[in-house]
């Protein structure tokens, strides 16, 4: 096993490094980062350096805006975006979120007005599987709505505090906070209270309900967020959300069909077709990193120096020396509880990397002889 861990090492180094780093996606004036944010193509800042899709999609047009905290930040229209994956085809943007409060100085709830967000004029849907419409507060119900998927939709959930003690961190299972899950092919929602179920009782303690769809990952519930202001106060009023996008409307099948808009410009890209609604993204093939939107983009990955792949070379020395510490730890049995839980943590890992680049890297290595249970 140490020879064939020092071997694999050696096979791997010995790989040549990846080509030389991508090419602008557009005119090299084209502007590529706002703030600490990158813009890659498709998106861009500019005509000409994004992909156009028609009047009055506002998909791949960004600004970049000096906000009032004085840095500047990246807008599609009016909603901020906080990152993009290619790979993902998704957009990470930050939206509002309503809420309904009990005014102490008039003694009744404020005024209980619907709010919406439309994305129709653009090629974005709410991706269903990131997302969770989320209500917080006390005898609290909610329901987020949407009527541009064939027939009309609502779901919502509603949030109770039976005591307030019963609220604990990081639970939204109903006390205090509860989550719902959205269908596919949404680009519209509305979000609404149910005046049947306010604050009034509960303004002592929680007098404030609120509702949003948020990006599941990045919400964490707090017993402050029911008992205090602190949900507003600690997003500055928005949340993360997710934004699922395609390139064309077209199947993969359809948009190969027509080679001066296909948009997988990159060799060793490939076509992928949406789950969210019709449309389609590319992706750089298997072992290939890079901008499949952009000729000649997609690079081989070297492993051993890229930061995107830990598994690499150094990983695998490193056993090695570890493997043979043990083998004497082992030959003394009284010595065996030396062997610290971090050390078994290290084997563990780098044996499952070794496999995991085996997996990654399928094609023949040179001295295929030392390694025969790499076969294929």
């Amino acid at each position: 096993m140490l020879l064939t861990l020092t071997i694999i090492a050696v096979l791997v180094s010995a790989r040549p490094g990846a080509a030389t780093a991508p090419r602008p996606s557009a005119a090299p004036s084209c502007q590529r980062r706002c703030g600490d944010m990158e813009i890659p193509y498709p998106f861009g800042i500019g005509r000409g350096c994004y992909l156009y899709t028609g009047e009055g999609d506002t998909t791949f047009g960004l600004t970049c805006n000096l906000t009032a905290d004085g840095t500047y930040k990246t807008f599609c229209y009016e909603v901020e975006v906080i990152g993009i994956s290619l790979r993902r085809g998704q957009a990470r943007v930050r939206s509002d979120i309503r809420s309904w409060c009990y005014n102490r100085t008039s003694m009744s709830m404020d005024e209980n007005n619907g709010w919406w967000v439309d994305f129709t004029d653009s090629q974005f849907r709410l991706s269903d599987e990131d997302n969770r419409f989320t209500v917080i507060g006390c005898n609290s119900l909610a329901y987020v709505g949407s009527a541009n998927t064939g027939s009309k939709y609502m779901t919502g959930c509603m949030a109770t505090c039976p005591a307030a003690g019963r609220l604990e961190n990081g639970s939204c299972s109903g006390m205090g906070c509860c989550q719902a899950a959205i269908p596919r092919g949404i680009n519209t929602y509305e979000v609404q209270f149910d005046d049947r179920f306010n604050t009034s009782r509960t303004s002592g303690f929680s007098r404030c309900s609120y509702a949003a769809l948020v990006e599941a990952a990045a919400f964490d519930f707090r017993i402050t967020y029911v008992t205090d202001d602190d949900f507003m106060e600690s997003t500055g009023g928005k949340a993360p959300l997710v934004l699922d996008w395609v390139v064309g409307k077209e199947t993969c099948a359809e948009a190969a069909r027509n080679t001066t808009a296909y948009m997988c410009a990159s060799s060793n890209s490939e076509c992928v077709d949406s789950r969210n609604g019709p449309g389609y993204l590319c992706n750089c093939s298997r072992g290939y990193d890079g901008n499949p939107y952009v000729h000649d983009v997609c690079q081989d990955v070297n492993e051993c120096t890229s930061f995107k792949y830990p598994c690499s070379a150094a990983l695998f020395l490193e056993p090695v020396s570890t493997l043979l510490e043990v083998s004497s730890v082992l030959a003394l049995t009284r010595q065996e509880a030396t062997l610290t839980v971090a050390r078994a943590r290290l084997i563990i890992l780098n044996l499952v990397c070794t496999w995991q680049l085996v997996r990654h890297r399928p094609r023949p290595l040179t001295s295929t002889s030392f390694l025969p249970f790499l076969k294929s």
